[in-house]
């Protein structure tokens, strides 16, 4: 079964601009931002399975997540991620 959410996610809200690309993916993507913000990773259920911290301009995140749906958290924003 192949669930896509959407392409991209993008956000503009009290002048913060982000883009999650691709979703899906297969692990590794990449955001843009426009701040500089502290990120989490979780599954459905709350549970932490990576952080890091996004950089203003193209962050590339690689992670070794498996396959499934996953909660991408950055300041006071959450946007359901899916790994292939």
């Amino acid at each position: 079964m192949h669930l896509s959410l959407e392409s991209n996610f993008e956000t503009s809200n009290n002048n913060v601009n982000f883009q999650l690309k691709p979703n899906p993916n297969k692990g590794s993507f990449t955001v843009n931002s426009t701040i500089e913000s502290t990120y989490f990773i979780t599954d459905l259920l709350g549970k932490e399975l990576a952080k890091g911290q996004l950089q203003i301009g193209e962050n590339q995140i690689e992670t070794s997540l498996i396959s499934g749906i996953y909660v991408f958290i950055f300041s006071n924003n959450r946007l359901k991620m899916v790994v292939e």
